[in-house]
């Protein structure tokens, strides 16, 4: 599937996260290049000034609940979810909500972390003049990677090729030029870049004759080619969405490739967006190939590939066939025995699945379900998608975007919509798989007397309920409103 296709798709999701990290703009007109397999070629970080945040060891400042919040009529005030820390305790998201702390009044997308054992706030930036947004969260809850977009008037060519790395710890940051490795390489730019769960490596999207997956070691700026065949060679499609298994030693991507593994052979003859998933042993250089022949055509979902400690387990969305509509599911894969699960929500025509993520042990699978539809596909009258969470072990399914009666989010939740131009998601669980966090345009999900949001942008025709984050919590069985402005 060309990546052009899904940020035209998706393009408020692509706005929300990647505006600050992509020096260009288009892969229409890529150059073809003959890149070595180990470029040496050392890209130096620079050491800023320490953050004057507090670190994570510190006490953040708690978030009062409001009793009530006007109607708001600026461009945007949503807040999506980006990554979980392994042990839960960390949430990575981007809002422009005014307010989620007091001196933040910017009406621009920043980046945050979410405690969740005290419910505190940080915002996470490089300098007062940059706005940017999180991107990837170290599992480990050491280490956040957050593009920075300039207020500047330069050409945006001259300031959107890099990207940072706060330290929450030290809270200090480290800046990440990608303009030499661009050059070094010569490709025309890097789109997507996902942190190790040590934050030792960058998984990376780079812009070449097709989207190819590189690793960059950060202690010494060594590049290591993964998409690559036996022979060493660049592969015959595209390759996206890495993604690192909890435990750091596998890297999993999604890839229409034909040339990748030895025996390979194209997924479909007929669609060449069909895709395979494909794991890479990170200590061993390995690739193996799950042949999952994901299908896929414009309009059509995004594979949300997920993954669990060692690769035992691989989750991911695909549509069903044959399908009268546009109907996803969710595909589990066990990697030790090579059983494949489908696995959704709710009734036939209206089972449907979206947008995994899955616990480190592989029990606990979140997921979003498309609002119920009839037998023709059309979605039934107040019906919304809604989010769950997947007992894998006990088959217990429980409905997480719900108010504290048990009714159902009266608004779309885990899905973001552009009306008919596709959506997206950010649903998460952590590495635990005790939280989940998820968007919702619901409002019997915010407290009783909060008055639902009203966004304008120039996507979308008209105001629409503004995007609320929220995470539900398994073990008290709650849900705790996160982007409540004070």
């Amino acid at each position: 599937m060309k990546r052009i296709e899904i940020l035209h798709l998706y393009a408020y999701t692509v706005f929300v996260l990647l505006t600050g990290l992509v020096a260009c703009g288009s892969k229409a007109t890529p150059t073809m290049v003959a890149i070595p397999l180990t470029p040496t070629r050392t890209v130096l970080p620079a050491t800023l000034t320490p953050s004057t945040f507090p670190t994570v060891s510190e006490t953040l400042s708690q978030v009062s609940t409001p009793t009530q919040i006007s109607s708001l009529t600026s461009v945007y005030q949503n807040a999506f979810a980006v990554a979980f820390s392994a042990d839960g305790r960390f949430l990575a998201f981007n809002s422009d909500i005014d307010g989620l702390i007091p001196e933040d009044q910017n009406h621009t997308m920043d980046p945050f972390i979410y405690q969740t054992d005290n419910e505190s706030i940080q915002k996470i930036s490089a300098e007062e003049d940059l706005a940017g947004q999180a991107i990837s969260l170290s599992a480990k809850g050491q280490y956040i990677l957050f593009g920075a977009r300039s207020n500047s008037l330069e050409p945006a060519a001259d300031h959107y090729n890099f990207v940072y790395l706060r330290d929450l710890k030290t809270g200090q940051d480290e800046l990440i030029d990608f303009t030499p490795l661009e050059k070094e390489l010569k490709v025309s730019g890097i789109w997507w870049a996902s942190l190790s769960p040590d934050g030792h490596f960058l998984a990376l999207e780079v812009i070449s004759d097709h989207w190819s997956i590189y690793l960059l070691e950060r202690p010494t700026g060594k590049i290591i080619p993964v998409s690559v065949n036996p022979d060493g060679q660049f592969t015959n499609a595209d390759s996206y969405e890495p993604i690192f298994s909890p435990d750091g030693g596998y890297l999993a991507f999604v890839s229409s490739a034909s040339n990748l593994v030895a025996g390979d052979k194209p997924c479909s003859e007929t669609n060449l967006n069909c895709g395979d998933v494909f794991i890479y042993e990170i200590a061993t250089g390995r690739l193996e190939r799950i042949p999952a022949q994901l299908r896929f055509t414009t309009g059509n979902p995004y594979p949300y590939l997920t993954i669990s400690e060692k690769a035992h387990w691989l989750a991911w969305t695909e549509l069903e066939e044959p399908s009268p509509s546009f109907h996803p599911v969710i595909r589990m894969f066990d990697r030790t025995t090579g059983k494949m699960e489908t696995v959704c929500a709710g009734v036939e025509p209206s089972c449907t699945g979206h947008s995994p993520s899955i616990s480190a042990d592989g029990r606990w699978l979140a997921f979003s379900a498309l609002a119920e539809t009839d037998a023709s596909g059309q979605p039934l009258p107040d019906t919304y998608a809604q989010v769950y969470l997947l007992d894998h072990q006990t088959s217990q399914l429980t409905l997480v975007s719900a108010d504290s009666s048990g009714t159902p989010g009266n608004g779309t939740s885990g899905i973001i919509s552009l009306q008919q131009e596709g959506f997206s998601s950010d649903v998460r669980v952590s590495g635990d798989g005790r939280f989940v966090a998820f968007s919702s345009q619901a409002a019997n999900l915010l407290p009783e007397g909060v008055e639902k949001r009203k966004c304008f942008d120039a996507i979308i025709v008209g105001a629409y309920p503004c995007y609320d984050l929220f995470i539900y919590d398994r073990q008290s069985e709650e849900l705790n409103w996160v982007s409540r402005p004070k």
